[in-house]
């Protein structure tokens, strides 16, 4: 147990980011003990705070929802709202947080279409934002090439060598038979060729109804089996970290979603376009 000081750290902490960046969707209170002790461990070491989000890979190549392939003030808005959150962290905890945003453009690179080039564009002045607001110390913008595992590997082998050397076999191999009895893993399957349908369209246009549909299986079928060599990833090298996410989950414990605008919805700066009226001040 701890004294009364650190517990009171605990219950700071905990208070700043349930306030600020917590969505709280289907929250449990078994859920709220869990995000507390996970603090509670950090603060017991005297240590940093440390965070993890999978995210921000690169902006869609869907050019009704963006207008390019460069951050806008959409990801200038979510940074500064992380930053917020730390500065608020470390002024009531002296070790501090780290928060590492941990891009997933090569997890999925084979069903995104979307150049390499454009994610190392997007993820630099994603740096250079979080530069500008002096936390690059605490804010970390990291990928597959910071990690010892993917050495041996080119930066276009990353896809490949995330299913080769963390993928789940028996779950690609049985996925048709897995998801026919899992209702939840089925209404991921279907939700995601709905959103790719429409994100990808006009990679699609050219496809035939029967080779859209095809495409479409295979890429919300990929996406999951990626997803999870990346759980095995994440868990194996930040498996200390307090894991958030841009997904809704309900709040029991597992991986903390976070609304990323002020607005209570789950939307994402790569999926949208965000302006300054310099008329208007809004």
């Amino acid at each position: 147990m701890l004294d009364i000081q650190r517990e009171q750290f605990v219950e700071n902490i905990s208070f700043i980011l349930l306030n600020q960046l917590l969505a709280q969707t289907n929250a449990s209170f078994y859920g709220l003990v869990k995000l507390k002790n996970q603090i509670r461990n950090f603060v017991s070491n005297e240590s940093q705070i440390q965070l993890l989000l999978p995210a921000f890979p690169c902006k869609t190549n869907n050019l009704d929802k963006v207008l390019g392939h460069k951050p806008d003030m959409g990801e200038y808005l979510v940074l500064r709202k992380f930053v917020k959150a730390i500065r608020d962290i470390q002024a009531v905890y002296e070790p501090g947080v780290t928060f590492y945003v941990f891009s997933d453009y090569h997890t999925f690179s084979d069903y995104i279409s979307v150049d390499l080039e454009h994610h190392y564009d997007y993820s630099d002045d994603l740096r250079k934002m979080v530069e500008n607001m002096n936390c690059s110390d605490s804010l970390k913008v990291v990928n597959f090439e910071h990690f010892p595992a993917f050495d041996d590997l080119s930066d276009k082998q990353y896809f490949q060598g995330l299913k080769h050397k963390f993928g789940d076999s028996h779950y690609e191999d049985n996925f048709s038979e897995l998801k026919k009895r899992n209702n939840k893993m089925n209404s991921t399957y279907l939700g995601l060729k709905k959103f790719m349908n429409q994100d990808q369209k006009h990679i699609l246009s050219s496809f035939s109804y029967k080779d859209r549909r095809k495409r479409l299986a295979d890429i919300a079928k990929g996406m999951m089996v990626q997803g999870k060599a990346l759980d095995n990833f994440l868990q194996q090298n930040f498996g200390e970290c307090i894991r958030l996410s841009i997904h809704e989950h309900p709040m029991i414990g597992k991986k903390f979603s976070l609304f990323l605008f002020d607005e209570r919805q789950f939307k994402t700066p790569w999926h949208n376009t965000m302006m300054f009226n310099a008329a208007s001040g809004k």
